[in-house]
């Protein structure tokens, strides 16, 4: 018995001393993704941090689109209605992420008053194979898994560092970098992009459209996000259900639909595909008491980054419209019981100026236009 003790003690020493090892050595260890994405990851760190301080009352989500396009800090500084907010939105989040990814981590880290989700024409496309991808690999990551060995595996990274670095510490080379200080060396892949303080990513502020081959990104977000365009399944599903949840809980939700250049328009297959997410957002809107905010007028080429994301200036300008916008809700009272369309702007209801985005309508705004197909 006394030899059994005997190792057993020297085994939890010999245990307790790996672990502090791996614990100084940390700092020099390049963080294992067990997110969806680095983005993901880094956001997580931030929620946490902002949870220690009363979570964030205005949270925005969606995808790259509005993780771009929707900055924290401007609208604060234009909106003295809200004390604090956050930017969640993370790449490719369709709906049927952002139900696992609110539900699960962003509602309980931050505990939101409002959710305002940005949405665009692709994101509720059921058969993007971007977006089916995008959904397979935030499923398949460790922290998105819910079954009971996840949570075990979950726990244990988040309490032992011998368990959370393993696979690095494997790598003599890495571990070297980390006893002699040397910063660490992550994959090209695994590097965020520039993120400020509350989640709004800034390396696309100074990025200019004429700088992007837009011929070639065209060409994969035909093939990958508007080819077989298809609404009405499990894509919108998902936004209702999320929506409903979230009211649930007394937690209010707007849309805002994300501006779009003419040449974002010609991708789709057909000129009444952007007009049918138009009415089916609008409609779910309606139905589920959700305000909707469309905005005031064209964006021009000046205000993207690329046929997709707007750049600094773009987002400045559509940050302050929304902000405009829900001053104008909250000067009505609470969110809780408004009809579709209070506000002004581009946020009527479903028989307002909010259904005048129209495909022809855009493109008559802006003579410079691709042609369709």
């Amino acid at each position: 018995m006394r030899k059994f003790i005997k190792v057993i003690a020297l085994t939890i020493l010999v245990f307790g001393a790996a672990e502090a090892g791996a614990r100084a050595l940390a700092p020099g260890l390049v963080e294992p993704l067990e997110w969806y994405t680095a983005n993901a990851r880094k956001k997580v760190d931030q929620m946490d941090r902002l949870s220690e301080q009363g979570g964030a009352s205005v949270v925005f989500v969606g995808t790259s689109m509005a993780r771009d396009g929707l900055d924290p800090v401007i609208f604060l500084e234009a909106n003295r209605s809200f004390t604090s907010a956050y930017n969640a939105a993370l790449s490719n989040a369709s709906p049927i992420i952002m139900e696992d990814w609110l539900t699960r981590e962003v509602v309980p880290r931050l505990h939101p008053d409002l959710v305002v989700w940005g949405l665009e024409s692709f994101v509720l496309n059921d058969s993007a194979p971007t977006l089916r991808k995008s959904i397979d690999f935030y499923q398949a990551a460790p922290r998105s898994k819910r079954d009971p060995a996840s949570e075990i595996e979950t726990w244990l990274d988040d309490h032992l560092y011998l368990f959370r670095y393993q696979q690095v510490l494997q790598r003599p080379g890495e571990v070297f970098r980390a006893i002699r200080g040397m910063t660490p060396q992550p994959e090209e892949t695994d590097i965020p992009f520039q993120m400020n303080a509350l989640g709004r990513t800034t390396g696309r502020v100074n990025a200019s459209f004429a700088d992007v081959n837009t011929e070639a990104q065209g060409a994969r977000l035909r093939d990958g996000v508007f080819v077989d365009f298809t609404i009405g399944g499990p894509q919108l599903l998902a936004l209702r259900t999320t929506v409903e949840w979230l009211q649930e809980r007394e937690i209010d939700v707007a849309f805002v639909l994300m501006p779009v250049l003419p040449q974002y328009l010609a991708l789709h297959r057909s000129e009444s595909d952007y007009q049918l997410f138009v009415e089916q957002t609008y409609s779910l809107a309606q139905s589920e008491n959700v305000p909707v905010f469309a905005p005031n007028g064209p964006y021009t080429q000046a205000e993207f980054a690329d046929l997709l994301h707007l750049n600094g200036e773009g987002a400045e300008k559509f940050t302050m419209e929304v902000s405009k916008w829900l001053s104008d809700l909250t000067d009505h009272g609470d969110f809780l019981g408004l009809q579709v369309g209070l506000g002004s702007g581009g946020g009527q209801g479903p028989s307002g100026p909010g259904l005048s985005i129209r495909f022809h309508d855009i493109r008559e705004s802006h003579p410079t236009h691709l042609p369709m197909g």
